[in-house]
């Protein structure tokens, strides 16, 4: 990563993509590991764009695939989220440091990350200061450039490259058994391209539907697991105690 590379740090660190950091995971299985064929793929966040794309580079190294709360494409409202995030960094860093810039992007990554309501139920206004001063601390532990080169990658996540453009030729290619798992009120990544991609699939899709936004997953933990023990066993049909 640009933050520990000695040959080439920090911004001199090749710019790489999804798809590079599957063809990576590949490489170490394959080739270090030993192992040919996965029963499955599972993957949140940007974890689960990197499964949309071992879908279509891999279609035959695993059984099943597991998107969660991930797209298979960016939309408009995905690169504005992302350019947001990228414009705090690189002008508060150009001016006020490495250090500056992190904690300025706490607050508005913490603002996308959860819905208002959660937002509103969980902190009382008198306790903003304080959430907010803990949320800079927790992030000084992340290197800007790191976080820079993730978004970008984020930004330029697109299975249809090699089918140019269409998505139905993208969902030919695809032989495993999938189950794609939206967020209904994600703010970070826009889950109608995920469910899109579904329906031509005609794959197994479920949704987290709480308040928590992006990090449902978190907060619907349990739902979550259902859900993935259900596919994974198998079964023809998915049952989720509410």
């Amino acid at each position: 990563s640009p933050s520990n590379s000695t040959m080439q740090p920090d911004r001199a660190f090749p710019q790489f993509s999804i798809s590079d950091m599957v063809r990576a995971q590949h490489m170490l299985l394959t080739r270090h590991l030993s192992i040919q064929r996965l029963h499955a793929v599972i993957g949140m966040s940007l974890g689960g764009m990197q499964a949309f794309q071992w879908m279509v580079l891999y279609p035959d190294f695993m059984d099943k695939v597991i998107p969660i709360a991930a797209s298979p494409w960016m939309t408009s409202n995905d690169l504005l989220v992302w350019s947001a995030e990228l414009a705090v960094i690189e002008n508060v860093r150009s001016c006020q440091g490495e250090h500056a810039a992190m904690k300025a992007l706490a607050p508005l990554h913490s603002l996308l990350l959860w819905t208002p309501r959660y937002r509103v139920a969980a902190t009382k206004p008198a306790a903003v200061p304080e959430f907010v001063s803990n949320l800079e601390k927790s992030f000084l532990k992340y290197n800007p450039t790191d976080w820079v080169w993730q978004v970008k990658a984020a930004m330029n996540q697109d299975i249809l490259k090699k089918y140019d453009g269409s998505s139905e030729r993208a969902a030919k290619a695809v032989h495993a058994e999938i189950l794609i798992i939206t967020t209904t009120q994600d703010q970070i990544i826009y889950p109608e391209p995920a469910r899109t991609f579904a329906r031509l699939l005609k794959a197994q899709t479920a949704e987290l539907t709480g308040d928590c936004g992006h990090l449902a997953f978190l907060c619907e933990s349990e739902k979550l697991r259902e859900l993935v023990d259900g596919f994974l066993k198998r079964d023809t049909r998915i049952t989720v105690k509410e």
